[in-house]
């Protein structure tokens, strides 16, 4: 580690406007592509657009200016999640277009995008209407086929409710039900990649701006390093990138569309329907904008630029909170979500520049005073973190743990978390006990320590896939 060299920063700073510079092009260059013409469009539909519900609807009719072709596809989100819904039958008319609701709508908002296409099966544009549900969804329960066998017999009691079936051994009484429909492929195809730009935006946002608050707190001459110049332009490169990646996806997930279609920033304007997707927009905004101080770390520690230095990405990484709604107490949850993803950012972002940049090697004094500002720093972060968490628990799976896929990777979650806040104590007290008298670093000194903080970052990580994870599924 050392100095930045004018000369040095000069060709750095060159490169950081290269890789922005191709980066703006390859978005903006999208405008130019071919899109499929878009013609058709809605006159009304049942439900309306922006309509509060009592009841979730049972079936959805759009009526349309031009006839409808063969080839439609109804695509739905509820709560910023894929939503299941049923085949798009035409109407004698060629005008309107039915949607089947097999399964109770959520409480919550609701989008649908109705895709369709011209008589001669040319894709005719897109339709969408948004409406909220003030009512759970109703369990209904599948009925029982009661098709007597030879060796059966069916008995009805006198109000006429209650049926029994006795079946011999070869023969079974299967239940039928209505069957969700696959979703739409534009729909699931963009899942397994959206998880992975999720974790990746989270993970490098997180280290972005914990980094910084503890360049601020405890390590002013850490911005007077080549490696933490190099370290925070890689991680902000990565944040744009996987930013724009997550826009996208969660854009052709939301509409339909395919992913080509969905590279154009124009077509992210569908975002806007929904807590997550607003979040998605403002934060592709706010990585941009980080950009502002990585390229001169300095302005962190200058006050004048010092609040907006750490507010931008703050903003960034508080977009998180909003990646579920839905649920009691909305508002309880936005808050905790947002309270969560700043806490874990300080630690996570922390200790992953502890590891790959402050105990890279030995140093001087100013490495000890790092180590043991990040030990203040980490647990009151960690407490914010586990608290908020909490309330999220309560808040969205309750007494279901067990029930739900959701509820059970939870479980799994809450024992990574404590096994990495059992190393983090650990390591805590190590540096109150071997570094409270030290004035330098040494080099077997970092090695033991990078080891240990390696591993809380390592799970970190493991606590950020599983978390990418849950948010594919839906709580209890």
């Amino acid at each position: 580690m050392g100095h930045v060299t004018p000369s040095s920063f000069r060709a750095r700073r060159t490169l950081a406007w290269l890789l922005l510079t191709l980066l703006s092009v390859a978005m903006f260059g999208a405008f130019a592509a071919p899109t499929a013409s878009a013609t058709n469009t809605l006159v009304s539909s049942v439900p309306a657009n922006n309509e509060t519900l009592a009841t979730s609807p049972t079936s959805m009719t759009f009526t349309f200016v031009e006839p409808l072709g063969p080839t439609n596809v109804a695509i739905a989100t509820c709560n910023g999640e894929s939503f299941p819904v049923g085949g798009v039958s035409v109407g004698p008319d060629q005008l309107t277009a039915t949607v089947s609701v097999p399964n109770p709508f959520p409480k919550g908002s609701c989008s649908v995008v109705l895709n369709v296409s011209s008589p001669d099966s040319q894709a005719n544009g897109s339709a969408g209407i948004t409406f909220n549900v003030t009512a759970d969804a109703a369990v209904i329960p599948a009925p029982v086929e009661t098709t007597p066998t030879s060796a059966g017999t069916v008995s009805v009691d006198g109000a006429g409710s209650t049926a029994t079936v006795a079946a011999t051994d070869d023969s079974t009484a299967p239940a039928t039900g209505a069957t969700a429909p696959e979703a739409a492929d534009g729909a699931t195809s963009v899942g397994g990649p959206l998880g992975l730009a999720r974790l990746v935006a989270t993970l490098s946002l997180a280290v972005l701006f914990g980094s910084l608050v503890l360049i601020v707190v405890a390590w002013p001459e850490g911005v007077e390093y080549i490696l933490t110049v190099r370290f925070l332009r890689t991680v902000w490169a990565v944040a744009v990138f996987s930013s724009v990646c997550m826009a996208i996806l969660l854009t052709a997930q939301t509409t339909g569309a395919s992913v080509g279609a969905s590279l154009s920033p124009t077509a992210w304007i569908d975002l806007k329907d929904s807590a997550p997707g607003l979040a998605a927009l403002a934060r592709v905004a706010l990585a941009g904008g980080c950009g502002w101080v990585i390229i001169r770390p300095e302005r962190c520690l200058d006050q004048q630029s010092q609040l907006v230095a750490l507010g931008v990405p703050a903003l960034a990484v508080a977009t998180f909170g909003f990646s579920r709604s839905g649920g009691d107490l909305v508002l309880v949850g936005y808050a905790a979500g947002v309270l969560h993803a700043l806490a874990m950012a300080v630690w996570l972002g922390g200790v992953v520049l502890l590891t790959r940049v402050v105990l890279a090697g030995p140093g001087e004094d100013d490495l000890v005073h790092a180590v043991r500002g990040f030990s203040r720093l980490s647990t009151p972060a960690l407490l914010v973190t586990i608290v908020t968490g909490a309330v999220q628990t309560w808040r969205l799976d309750r007494g279901a743990l067990f029930d739900t896929s959701h509820g059970r990777l939870l479980l799994l979650k809450a024992l990574a978390v404590g096994a990495m806040v059992f190393v983090g104590l650990a390591t805590r007290q190590f540096v109150r006990s071997r570094l409270r008298k030290a004035d330098s670093m040494t080099a077997p000194m970092a090695s033991r320590l990078r080891r240990a903080t390696g591993m809380e970052a390592a799970g970190g990580l493991l606590v950020l896939v599983l978390t990418a994870w849950m948010l594919s599924l839906t709580p209890a």
